[in-house]
């Protein structure tokens, strides 16, 4: 008789245990209407206005910091210059010899000059001769003068002629060979300043040194940067966004930013652009913003986090999301499960567009 009870009140032990536990798993829930904010997640970096990384045009030795890192740069200011000392004696002996043909070149110039005057000489001359010519030419005809002072004239006037024909020649000669001499100089130091880039590395905006990755004396290689620039007094957003949120972020929507360095504080900004590539290396595209609020002190590459508002509704039905069973259906608290149509989606919350109603009383589903 005594197993016999024993037995009942394990059974009975059992039992209260089992409906306990189901009780525990099928919390409820009470059906309520009110606001819910659609958001996307982005993380991202703080960037300088304009910022960009630096690269050398060639390889060589880093020679000389020009400006160092916090320092103010002007467009086409340089930045660096590298081992360069055969370039510069070429470069030097380039512009030389531009400067001397320049120099032959002008017309007042040494070379030049010294054949205008000849021409000139030589012109003076043959308007001499020519008028003796002529003179001589009409004394003959009244018998005023030998046959012989007049060839002699004329001989005289030929030669002038032809002496003054020769000198123009070689002034327009030279002059063209001069010029052309000086064109092939300019084309040298073009060429010589063109190979000078590839060792002084220049700035492309106004703006600061944000940071040098080469120490002087180190070697630079041509695919690495050497320096980042940007203008530090304005800030843009870089954010990274997933893939599979593309649809929902355009320009103008609110973004909410939150930075590790200020760690208590929420600043707003808005998405200005979006960048219609995927990086199939993070199966992610970019996003930039600017700040639309009071900002604080801010460095370039600063971490934070975004919250970008993509949708906000008034007075809707809505339940906590884990309470969904599936995509599309929730548990009554009679165990009936029915189907829902749902819109917008929390972390937490999701809209009911049709099946529910305030008040129903839902299951949260066992997992």
């Amino acid at each position: 008789m005594r197993w016999k009870v024993v037995i009942k009140s394990c059974t009975i032990v059992f039992v209260l245990f089992v409906l306990g536990a189901c009780s525990t798993n099928n919390e409820e829930y009470i059906v309520k209407s009110g606001s819910i904010t659609e958001s996307v997640f982005a993380s991202g970096n703080i960037m300088a206005g304009n910022e960009y990384k630096v690269f050398a045009s060639g390889n060589g030795r880093l020679l000389r910091i020009v400006k160092k890192v916090g320092e103010s740069v002007r467009k086409g200011d340089t930045i660096l210059v590298m081992d360069a000392d055969r370039l510069d004696a070429m470069r030097s002996s380039t512009i030389d010899a531009y400067q001397l043909a320049e120099s032959n070149a002008d017309e007042n110039g040494p070379v030049l000059g010294e054949l205008n005057a000849r021409l000139n000489a030589a012109l003076t001359k043959y308007k001499h001769d020519s008028i003796q010519f002529a003179r001589y030419t009409n004394l003959f005809k009244e018998n005023a003068c030998s046959k012989l002072d007049l060839d002699r004239a004329q001989l005289a006037f030929n030669i002038s002629k032809d002496e003054w024909i020769a000198a123009n020649n070689r002034l327009k000669q030279t002059r063209a060979s001069l010029r052309t001499s000086l064109q092939s100089a300019s084309n040298q130091v073009k060429l010589s300043n063109k190979d000078a880039e590839e060792y002084y590395v220049i700035s492309k905006i106004d703006g600061r040194v944000l940071n040098l990755f080469y120490d002087q004396g180190e070697m630079i290689v041509r695919s690495t940067p050497v320096a980042i620039i940007g203008n530090d007094q304005s800030y843009s957003i870089q954010l990274i966004v997933d893939e599979l949120d593309m649809a929902k972020i355009e320009a103008g929507q609110k973004a909410f930013i939150r930075m590790n360095a200020y760690p208590e504080k929420v600043l707003d900004a808005e998405i200005v652009s979006i960048f219609p590539f995927i990086d199939n290396r993070i199966q992610s595209f970019r996003a930039d913003a600017v700040f639309t609020s009071e900002i604080p002190v801010l460095m370039s590459g600063m971490a934070l986090e975004a919250n970008i508002l993509c949708q906000s509704k008034e007075n809707v039905i809505m339940v906590p999301l884990k309470y969904l069973v599936g995509k599309d259906s929730v548990l009554l608290s009679s165990n009936q499960r029915v189907k829902v149509e749902t819109g917008l989606r929390t972390l937490d919350n999701v809209e009911i567009i049709s099946g529910l109603q305030t008040g129903d009383r839902i299951l949260l589903p066992e997992r």
